[in-house]
C-alpha cells in the first residue's frame, strides 16, 4: 500500500451539491505511465529501416537526419499521453450560454484552463473537482456497501453512507425491530423523495435541514500496469484495504455522526476556511496545512495517509474515540511476482495441526506458525503509547470488574513470558489454557506490532543462526546504532558478528552462537542482549535441526539373512511335522485304540488311515458322508502341513514387493525412509532391526519418536510432541547415530 496509495479524499453531498472537501497530499499526483515512444525528428523512418541504414554511408544518414519534413511529429499529441480533463461539470454545461453564435458558424471550445491558483481548488488528477465528487458519491440506494471503481489508471475504493429514507442519520435497525415498530406506531411517515432535498419530517411534525446527505471516504490507488509481470493479485489487494481500512474508518466516522454530528460539523469547518482561502488567494497546499490547525477530521486524514505510505499503525482519534488502523506490512508483495532472492524459512507442515492466525492476519503477514514451541518477542518501542507511558503499566482503576481481571491478565502474561520460554511453557507456568487464553493475547500482541513469534531461544545460546539475504535498513545505520548502544570490549563490531554467523554455517561442529562468541558463562547476559537486539530487527535467522532415518547396507543385509534363517526353520519344521503325521497314521493299531470286544475286528470302524478305510468300507446309507470326512480328513492333514510354506510366502512377496520403492530395492546402498510414521512393512523390519543389542529403554524411546525423523519437524516441535527433554533425545541420537541423519 505504500506504493500505491495517492490520496485520501473526504467527498460530501448536500444541500448545496456534490464537494471534495478535504485531500491529502494537497496535490496528489499519480505515477508516470508510458506512452508509445515519439521519433525526435521527420526522419524517424529511415532510422528503424536497418536494412536501408546499412546500404548507406554515415554521410548520407547524417544529410538525411537534418533534412527538413513538412510533416512534424514532434507537437503529434497522439505520441503523448495525458488523462483527459473536462473543461466542465455536466451541471454547468447546461447552465451556460452556448458558445455557438447566432449566425450559426462553428466557435472553438474554451481552451482547458491552466494550472494556477485557482486550479488547484477546482482540479485533481485531471479532472474537475465537481465532477469527480459527482463521480464517487453514488445513489442512496447504492450506499452503505462497497465501493470500487477503476478509472484509467486510478482505482477509488471507499464505503460511502448516506441518510435513512427520513433523511435522518440513524443506525440501520434490524428487520424485526422495524417491523414490530411499525405495528406499535400508528404515525405515517413521508417518504423522502416526496420532500425537498435536505428537508426532513420528525415524528412531531417538525421540519429542520440536513446539511450532510452523504460523505464517503475515499483511498485512491495507483494501478499497476497490466502489460507488467507484477500486476499480481489486484482484486484482493484491493479487498484487503477496504476490509481493514475503508470500512472501519467509515464505520467510526458514521457512528460519530449519528451521535454527535461529527462529520457535518467539521465539514462546515473546512468549507468555511476553504472561501476564506479563495478569497484571500491563498495557494491550495497552504489552506491544507490551516485545515490542520482548526479541524481534527483533517488531521486523521492526514495522520492515515502518512502512516500507510511509512506500513505503520496509524493511532487516529476521532471526536476522542480512539482507533488503530494498519494494513499488512507486506501487503505490496501482492502486487510482485514472488522473490526468488528470499528464503522460505518457515516449515509449512507445522501448520497442519494447530489453529493459523485468523482471516485478518492471513495475506501480507508473512508469519511463522502459532505453534506451542514457539515464543514471544516483546517490541520496546511499540509497547510504549504516544504520551510515551509504558503500555505495561495496566495497574490502575478501572471502570468494571472485566476490565480489571482483563488488564491483571495481561500483566501477568507480559511478567512471565520470556524468549528462553515456549508458549507452551507459559501455558502451564500460568495454568492457562493454550488456545483459549494465550494464542487469543499472542494474536494481539503481533497484530499492533508490539511482539513478534520468534523460535525458542536456549538458555545457553547454543542455538544455530544465518543472516538473512538483505536487511531492511543499510547496514552502516545499524552498525552506528549498534555501536552506540553495545560498547563492551568482548563484543565484537556488527559487521564482525554477521560474517562470522554467516560463516558458521559451514562448519560440522561448534557452529552455534555461544561456540562462535560467548564461549564462557560470564558473557551469556551481555550477548544475550544482542540477540534480541538483533531479533527484533531481523538481522538473524534460527536454524532448525532436522532428522532423518537412514537404512545402511549391513542393516539391509542384517535383515534380509535373519528373514532367511527363519524361512529355512519354518520349513525344516513343516518337513517334520509333516513326517511325523504320516508315521503316526501307518503305525496306529485299531487294537490299541479301544476295539478287541467287536464281533469282526478286522473291520475298522474308527479307522485312522485313509488307506484302510478306502480299502475296506462298508455299504451304508452314510457311506456318502463318510467318504466326505475321510477327504477332509485328508484335506486338514495337506493344509496344515503346508501351512508354514504358505505364511512364509506370503511375507517373502509382501518384502519383495517393498522393495524398488524409494531405492529400497537396492541392497548395496543407503536409504532414506523418508516417513517413519508410514512405514512400509520392510521398513518396519529395518527400524525394529536397529534396535538390536541396544538399551531397551533407549530401544523403547527410540521406537516412540522415530515417526518424528521424516525431515520436516524441528527438533522444538519433536521435543514437544515426544514430551521428552533436549538430553533424551541427544541420548537417543547418541546411540542411534549410524542410523540417522541430522542436518540444518
Amino acid at each position: 500500500m505504500a506504493e500505491s496509495l495517492l490520496a485520501i479524499l473526504l467527498v460530501t453531498k448536500s444541500a448545496k451539491g456534490p464537494a471534495l472537501v478535504y485531500r491529502w497530499p494537497p496535490l496528489p499526483t499519480g505515477h508516470p505511465r508510458l506512452s508509445r515512444s515519439r521519433p525526435d525528428d521527420g526522419s524517424w523512418p529511415s532510422r528503424i529501416d536497418n536494412p536501408w541504414c546499412a546500404s548507406h554511408a554515415p554521410e548520407v544518414l547524417l544529410g538525411h537526419a537534418f533534412a527538413p519534413n513538412d510533416q512534424s511529429w514532434v507537437d503529434d499529441p497522439e505520441y503523448r499521453w495525458q488523462r483527459p480533463v473536462r473543461a466542465r461539470s455536466p451541471s454547468n454545461q447546461n447552465n451556460s450560454p452556448s458558445h455557438s453564435p447566432v449566425d450559426g458558424s462553428f466557435s472553438p471550445p474554451d481552451p482547458a484552463p491552466k494550472p494556477g491558483e485557482f486550479h488547484e481548488y477546482s482540479h485533481a488528477f485531471g479532472y474537475e473537482v465537481d465532477f469527480l465528487a459527482g463521480l464517487l458519491l453514488p445513489h442512496p440506494s447504492t450506499c452503505h456497501q462497497k465501493f470500487e471503481l477503476l478509472v484509467d489508471d486510478l482505482a477509488f475504493v471507499g464505503h460511502p453512507v448516506c441518510v435513512n429514507w427520513e433523511g435522518k442519520w440513524e443506525f440501520k435497525e434490524d428487520k424485526m425491530e422495524k417491523e414490530l415498530r411499525g405495528k406499535e406506531s400508528g404515525i405515517m411517515s413521508l417518504s423522502l423523495k416526496d420532500m425537498p432535498g435536505g428537508i426532513s419530517i420528525t415524528a412531531d411534525g417538525q421540519t429542520g435541514v440536513d446539511h450532510l446527505q452523504i460523505f464517503h471516504v475515499v483511498l485512491v490507488c495507483d494501478i499497476p500496469d497490466p502489460s507488467s509481470s507484477d500486476s499480481g493479485n489486484l482484486f484482493k489487494y484491493f479487498d484487503i484495504i477496504y476490509e481493514q481500512i475503508a470500512f472501519t474508518l467509515t464505520a467510526v466516522l458514521f457512528q460519530e455522526q449519528v451521535l454527535h454530528k461529527y462529520v457535518q460539523e467539521e465539514c462546515d469547518k473546512l468549507g468555511a476556511l476553504r472561501d476564506l482561502s479563495l478569497s484571500d488567494r491563498e495557494p491550495y497546499d497552504v489552506f491544507a496545512t490551516r485545515c490542520l490547525e482548526v479541524s481534527s477530521m483533517a488531521t486523521t486524514i492526514k495522520d492515515l495517509y502518512e502512516a500507510i505510505k511509512t506500513s505503520r499503525i496509524a493511532r487516529l482519534r476521532i471526536n476522542n474515540f480512539p482507533l488503530e488502523l494498519q494494513l499488512p506490512p507486506h501487503l505490496d508483495t501482492l502486487l510482485h511476482n514472488e522473490d526468488e532472492t528470499e528464503m522460505n524459512y518457515f516449515n509449512p507442515s507445522e501448520e497442519d495441526d494447530f489453529p493459523g492466525w485468523g482471516a485478518e492476519m492471513s495475506f501480507g503477514w508473512h508469519l511463522p506458525p502459532l505453534a506451542p514451541w514457539k515464543t514471544l518477542l516483546l517490541l520496546d518501542e511499540p509497547m510504549r503509547g504516544e504520551d510515551g507511558d509504558a503500555l505495561l503499566d495496566l495497574k490502575g482503576p478501572y471502570p468494571s470488574t472485566e476490565d480489571r481481571c482483563i488488564a491483571e491478565g495481561l500483566v501477568k502474561f507480559l511478567e512471565t513470558v520470556t524468549v528462553t520460554l515456549s508458549l507452551a511453557d507459559v501455558a502451564n507456568l500460568l495454568d492457562w489454557d493454550l488456545e483459549g487464553q494465550i494464542y487469543p493475547i499472542v494474536r494481539w500482541l503481533v497484530y499492533s506490532r508490539r511482539a513478534k513469534i520468534i523460535d525458542t531461544i536456549h538458555p545457553g545460546l547454543k542455538n544455530v543462526f544465518t543472516v538473512p539475504s538483505k536487511f531492511d535498513v543499510p547496514l552502516s545505520d545499524l552498525t552506528t546504532e549498534f555501536a552506540q548502544i553495545f560498547n563492551h570490549p568482548a563484543i565484537p563490531p556488527l559487521p564482525r558478528i554477521l560474517s562470522l554467523v554467516s560463516y558458521s554455517i559451514s562448519k560440522q561442529t561448534e557452529n552455534h552462537f555461544y561456540a562462535c562468541f560467548v564461549k564462557s558463562k560470564e558473557m551469556i547476559p551481555p550477548f544475550h542482549d544482542v540477540v534480541i537486539w538483533m531479533l527484533k530487527r531481523d538481522l538473524l535467522i534460527t536454524l532448525h535441526l532436522r532428522i532423518r532415518v537412514v537404512a545402511t547396507p549391513d542393516l539391509k543385509l542384517r535383515v534380509q539373512m535373519q528373514k532367511e534363517r527363519a524361512l529355512a526353520r519354518k520349513k525344516s519344521h513343516s518337513r517334520g511335522r509333516r513326517r511325523s503325521l504320516r508315521v503316526l497314521k501307518d503305525d496306529l493299531d485299531p487294537q490299541e485304540l479301544g476295539l478287541r470286544g467287536f464281533s469282526n475286528p478286522g473291520v475298522p470302524w474308527l479307522s485312522l488311515s485313509p488307506k484302510s478305510s478306502s480299502a475296506q468300507r462298508l455299504p451304508s446309507m452314510d457311506s456318502a458322508c463318510s467318504e466326505m470326512s475321510e477327504l477332509a480328513v485328508e484335506d486338514e492333514e495337506d493344509e496344515y502341513a503346508y501351512e508354514g510354506y504358505r505364511g512364509l510366502d506370503s511375507d517373502w512377496n509382501e518384502d519383495m514387493n517393498d522393495f524398488g520403492l524409494d531405492g529400497d530395492g537396492d541392497m548395496n546402498s543407503s536409504s532414506i525412509i523418508h516417513d517413519p510414521a508410514r512405514a512400509t512393512a520392510l521398513q518396519k523390519k529395518w527400524l525394529s532391526a536397529m534396535s538390536d543389542g541396544k538399551d531397551p529403554s533407549v530401544a523403547k524411546r527410540f521406537e516412540q519418536i522415530n515417526q518424528y525423523f521424516d525431515g520436516k519437524r524441528s527438533g522444538d516441535e519433536i521435543l514437544y510432541r515426544a514430551e521428552i527433554s533436549r538430553r533424551q533425545l541427544r541420548e537417543t541420537l547418541h546411540h542411534y547415530e549410524e542410523y540417522v541423519s541430522c542436518y540444518l
